[in-house]
């Protein structure tokens, strides 16, 4: 009787087992077919953002500081020419980029800009007391340009986004006034023509901090501040002549050479429409002291500033 039991329990064993194989083949076929498994480390994160951030920009401003007086014949300014200009409104153009080390707080930037005030055109009458009566007409106008290269280095204080900047700027500012017209001696009246130009031309080393702040969604507030010392040569050049009889040749020149300080600020509303594009409206100011030579009321060579600021427009994109 045992012997059976033992038997039975040895059938129902083997049959499970069967079984059991039948239901386990097909998944240990397809076991058998799959490749061995492989270890690998986990993925890497996002890859690193856009490196390089260009942008252009358009603005327009409005010309300041002191006026640059017109040529005199001579101290006593007895041909009464005694004129004193300065642009008025202009445009502005710029460009640059800045480029982000991989993984590095380290950037290199740099930008041009060029400006330029439009013509003004102008006539007068002088009839001094004890001088020739002067009847002229010309124009003025002024133009300029500046470009910066720097190292920047990414603050991170605060949601501020911001850098520190050292590099270089190389500025030139141009002022012409061109007149013609007539001089009378007497009752004889003289043709005359002037041109004369005043130039800076000067570079130097420049700080600078700039960055955004975020404002809430798409929006951030974008600033920047920059001093510079520029060094180079201030000119200043008159040239023409007098017809006719007790005339000639005009000529005066001087230059002399000096630093002039540099400031130059914005700040503006930006708009990101998508992670790499943003717009910014804002305003700029830039300034130059005593860059410019003339004369002053007295006929002495003296050195003027000029200041430019307006707003502007600026299309970033990443890239």
């Amino acid at each position: 009787m045992s012997s059976i039991r033992i038997r039975s329990r040895a059938l129902l064993l083997a049959g499970v087992s069967v079984v059991a194989l039948a239901v386990a083949s097909p998944e240990l076929a397809r076991a058998a077919d799959a490749p061995p498994p492989v270890i690998a480390k986990a993925p890497p994160g996002a890859a690193p953002g856009p490196q390089w951030e260009w942008f252009l920009e358009g603005a327009g401003f409005q010309a300041a500081g002191d006026h640059l007086h017109f040529f005199r014949f001579d101290p006593d300014n007895e041909f009464g020419i005694g004129r004193r200009f300065r642009a008025r409104t202009g445009w502005e153009i710029a460009a640059g980029f800045d480029y982000h080390f991989t993984g590095s707080p380290w950037h290199v930037a740099a930008q041009l800009r060029y400006g330029q005030a439009s013509d003004r055109s102008f006539n007068f009458r002088n009839d001094p007391p004890l001088g020739y009566p002067t009847i002229a007409s010309g124009e003025h106008g002024e133009r300029h340009w500046a470009a910066d290269f720097s190292v920047g280095r990414e603050l991170g204080i605060g949601a501020a986004l911001g850098q520190l900047k050292l590099g270089v700027r190389v500025a030139e500012l141009n002022a012409r006034t061109d007149a013609a017209g007539t001089i009378n001696f007497g009752s004889i009246p003289h043709l005359f023509s002037i041109r004369q130009r005043s130039k800076f031309l000067g570079i130097g080393p420049r700080v600078a901090l700039d960055g955004a702040i975020p404002a809430g969604g798409a929006w951030h507030f974008d600033y920047g501040l920059g001093f510079a010392v520029l060094f180079g040569n201030r000119t200043l050049n008159d040239s023409g002549s007098v017809v006719g009889g007790g005339g000639g040749p005009i000529s005066v020149r001087s230059s002399g050479s000096g630093g002039v300080f540099n400031l130059d600020a914005m700040a503006g509303v930006s708009y990101w429409f998508t992670p790499n594009y943003k717009l910014t409206a804002g305003y700029r100011f830039d300034g130059y002291w005593n860059a410019l030579r003339t004369v002053d009321s007295n006929g002495a060579i003296t050195n003027a500033d000029r200041f430019f600021h307006g707003p502007f427009v600026r299309a970033t994109g990443k890239f």
